[in-house]
């Protein structure tokens, strides 16, 4: 293949995929202006690429005035500088916010370079040495330098400010398309210009549409890679019309009407194929984006999530510590309280008349309930902060249950309810390594609902060995308000009380059945509850590792 042929071949290419990515770009967003630069550009480069060849081969259009179409040439190239500086300014972006300060005079320069380079002022006469044209350069070319070399160098430097403020992908997509920018313009302002109106050489000047070819091959690697646009369409879509176009121009190439017959029907085979084709590409892309994106906005969400759990944490510690502060100024005026007002139930100040013993009463019922309240939300601070102390020891919690039994029969009697123990436990038969007085509070806490909850009836307490699984459990049941399946489920939460247990006893916190199982949790010991349901009464039913089996694990 000889040069000219060469220049043939390469100058298509460069043209028809210029071409093509220049209309399919434009036709996928309209309105983006980075994508109308770019086409622009194109448009811009397709024309050099068709001028620059004629200028160099006039024969073969049949001109004499090869002068005529280097002016040309450099007229074209007086706008290329101006878009590239447009372009590279608003990419990525879509819209164009370049200040009038700015754009008017670059376009005051471009025109005035447009308007040199076709009169003799940047090229005033054409010189041949050793067979090659050698123009000679005009007043002018300074001008023109300036609007196309010039305006090349600050659409570097615009890049380069962009890249320093950019990050992430976007920084990515800047590099590529200033590596490609720097390539492709830089060698073509070497061929074009410098080779002319410096070196006095036009030997390159042909080499100048294949650099073109470079910036392509730079927005076609971010394409395929940051998705600026999608190649595996444009791919497709140029395949199947590179195919369709051999086939119609073997149409016309064919000797025969039988084998232009059989052409005709291969192409349109081709280009209903072809259309399925890409019309599956372009499915398969599209629900692989809102895949991506689905996938995007879930680790978007899954990031915002951890930060408002991370808030959350940080707010509910805050509101422990708040929680704990208070309770502790809380509780010692409230035990004041509660101590005086016993004291004057005692008559330790004097007799008290029935019209004062009552509301002296309810201050002292008042407060008793403060200070079992302000107790509560002490245990729950400490639980949570970690601050809860264990003494573990040897407990006999048949000796205790005995004891706390006949502790409970006055109150339980008071009301009208009998509480009995169910088998009186012998002195060492139920062994537990546990905090004594963790277990009492725990006991106490459950025998006190049991008489709050329960209106007339019975409440018993029975302790058993579960020989299998090493276990003591101690059951406590009443004839009270009972427990529904959605109160049996939420109980032993922060704040979460019976729907009955709510209508009788209206001042509780809901924190005592919370604070009993995070206890027992931390004795290896478990709690549960079973009711048949409302008005039906309730069990509780505590576990503790007996003996020593109890001690290991918590040493473990």
């Amino acid at each position: 293949m000889d040069t000219l042929n060469l220049e043939i071949l390469l100058g298509i290419v460069a043209f028809f995929i210029n071409t093509f990515l220049g209309i399919i770009i434009f036709l996928r967003n309209r309105t983006s202006w980075t994508n109308r630069f770019f086409f622009l550009l194109v448009l811009l480069i397709d024309a050099y690429i068709v001028t620059n060849f004629i200028s160099l081969h006039p024969n073969v259009v049949r001109s004499s005035n090869q002068l005529f179409w280097i002016r040309i040439v450099m007229f074209v190239c007086s706008f290329i500088g101006p878009t590239l500086l447009f372009f590279v300014h608003t990419f990525p972006g879509k819209v164009f916010q370049m200040k009038k300060r700015y754009s008017l005079p670059i376009l005051c320069l471009m025109l005035t370079s447009a308007a040199l380079s076709l009169s003799p002022y940047v090229f005033s006469s054409l010189e041949y040495v050793s067979g090659q044209p050698i123009p000679t350069a005009g007043q002018g070319i300074p001008i023109f330098g300036i609007d196309f070399v010039g305006l090349f160098l600050a659409s570097f430097v615009v890049l380069g400010f962009k890249l320093w403020r950019a990050s992430g992908i976007n920084r990515v997509q800047l590099t590529t398309v200033a590596v490609g920018v720097a390539l492709s313009f830089s060698l073509m302002g070497i061929s074009t210009v410098i080779s002319v109106a410096i070196l006095h050489s036009s030997s390159f000047v042909f080499l100048g549409p294949i650099y073109t070819v470079l910036l392509m091959a730079a927005i076609a690697y971010a394409i395929m890679k940051y998705r600026l646009f999608n190649i595996k369409i444009l791919a497709t879509e140029l395949f199947v019309l590179i195919i369709g176009l051999l086939y119609a121009a073997k149409v016309f190439a064919s000797p025969t009407k039988t084998e232009r017959a059989m052409d005709i029907f291969i192409l349109f085979l081709t280009a209903i194929f072809g259309a399925l084709l890409i019309r599956s590409v372009k499915k398969e892309v599209r629900i692989r984006e809102e895949i991506n994106l689905l996938a995007d906005r879930l680790a978007d969400a899954n990031q915002e999530l951890g930060y408002k759990n991370t808030q959350l944490r940080i707010m509910d510690q805050q509101k422990s510590e708040f929680v704990s502060i208070a309770s502790h100024q809380l509780r010692t005026p409230l035990t004041a309280i509660k101590g005086y007002t016993s004291m004057l139930l005692e008559d330790s100040f004097g007799k008290l008349t029935d019209e004062q013993r009552t509301p002296v009463q309810k201050i002292f019922l008042s407060s008793e309930r403060m200070v079992e309240m302000v107790a509560d939300f002490l245990n729950v601070s400490k639980i949570e902060q970690g601050e809860m102390v264990y003494a573990f020891s040897v407990v006999d919690i048949g000796i205790l249950l005995t004891e706390m039994t006949e502790e409970f029969t006055h109150t339980a009697t008071k009301k009208g309810l009998t509480l009995k123990l169910l088998k009186e436990p012998k002195k060492g038969e139920f062994i537990v390594f546990a905090d004594e007085g963790k277990v009492r509070q725990i006991f106490s806490n459950l025998l006190d609902n049991a008489i709050k909850y329960t209106e007339k009836g019975w409440i018993t307490l029975d302790i058993k060995e579960n020989k299998a699984t090493k276990m003591i459990t101690v059951s406590i049941a009443d004839s009270g308000v009972g427990l529904s399946p959605d109160d049996i489920l939420h109980l032993f939460g922060k704040f979460a009380r019976g729907s009955q247990g709510q209508r009788q006893n209206t001042g509780g916190s809901g924190l005592g059945l919370y604070v009993v199982r995070k206890m027992l949790e931390a004795q290896h010991g478990t709690i549960r509850v079973d009711s048949p349901g409302l008005e039906k009464g309730s069990t509780f039913t505590i576990e503790l590792p007996e003996g020593m089996q109890s001690a290991y694990a918590t040493k473990k």
